[in-house]
């Protein structure tokens, strides 16, 4: 990751798209005091359990409460959720129904966007590592100055032998944490990168807090016990390499880890995310990671 602040904390660049839409729902303040429903979201699964739909209920709340929409309140209505509140949700329902799976993975190497094969041409399941040394963005292809807080990544080139696989899918990529995973970076002009298994998930977040710094809005992560282990052991074996922050299939940033330090420091559960992005994308992310993934997907 980018350069230790206080507290020990790492700081991941983000790009600022994590939103986009209109907010939710049709509803409008009542004037009178009483909850209306303002959003109604469906399931998309016709098989999907009432015990599902409670988990999912409970996520959307929490992702409401991050946003500020503390009255809001959720409830499962016959194979609906549905949000009732005095006026109009402030929450786009992109960040509501978005699965929001976060996950921490390994940058192994770039991709350059994807390029149809020639007809005929049998593409197989994404690699598991870089068709040659040479494009690998990990050590000892990828060297760190520390005087500097630089690195040598961007002359190190895409692998071209990706080019012809399709970038993984967002449910492809939330189902197989346990794989190698080809996805989009955002904010990079088509830019991909190969990313290897996940090595830190949503359950190892005990909470976030959102908060404006000079000239940027930052999320404060605070690590259970268990993801504060899980991410030292991460950022321990990857020192000096690339992590990307992995958002439903979407390659979020990729930063490397502790470019300024010599050797490895504990982050003692502390995990920072900035970037160049507004308060709303900001508590976008924070509201994934508190509420973790929705359990089934629901549509408006």
């Amino acid at each position: 990751m980018r350069g230790r602040r206080a507290g020990g904390m790492v700081a991941i660049l983000l790009f600022c798209g994590l939103v986009a839409g209109a907010c939710s729902g049709s509803g409008s303040p009542s004037g009178d005091g009483h909850d209306h429903v303002v959003a109604t979201y469906v399931v998309v699964d016709a098989n999907v359990s009432t015990s599902q739909l409670t988990a999912d209920a409970r996520e959307l709340s929490t992702r409401l409460r991050t946003f500020g929409d503390a009255g809001a309140s959720v409830a499962v209505r016959r194979r609906s959720v549905v949000v009732s509140g005095m006026s109009r949700l402030r929450v786009p329902a992109s960040v509501l129904l978005a699965t929001g799976a976060f996950q921490l993975r390994p940058v192994l190497c770039q991709a350059d966007r994807y390029t149809a094969p020639a007809p005929g041409t049998i593409v197989g399941i994404v690699p598991t590592a870089c068709s040659s040394s040479r494009y690998s963005l990990q050590a000892p292809n990828l060297t760190v100055d520390t005087v500097t807080g630089s690195s040598n990544a961007s002359a190190i080139p895409p692998d071209p032998a990706l080019s012809s696989y399709p970038s993984t899918s967002a449910t492809d990529n939330d189902a197989h944490p346990d794989s190698t995973v080809l996805v989009p970076a955002v904010g990079e002009g088509g830019a991909r990168y190969l990313l290897g298994p996940t090595a830190l998930d949503d359950p190892a977040v005990a909470s976030t807090r959102v908060t404006f710094q000079p000239e940027e809005w930052v999320v404060d992560v605070t690590l259970t016990g268990p993801g504060a282990t899980a991410w030292d052991a991460l950022a321990r074996r990857f020192f000096h390499e690339l992590i990307g922050v992995d958002v439903d299939g979407r390659a979020m940033s990729v930063s490397i880890t502790e470019p300024s330090e010599s050797v490895f420091t504990s982050f003692a559960d502390r995990l920072q995310i900035s970037g160049n992005f507004g308060r709303q994308s900001a508590e976008a992310l924070a509201a994934y990671l508190d509420s973790g993934p929705l359990t089934t997907p629901l549509s408006a």
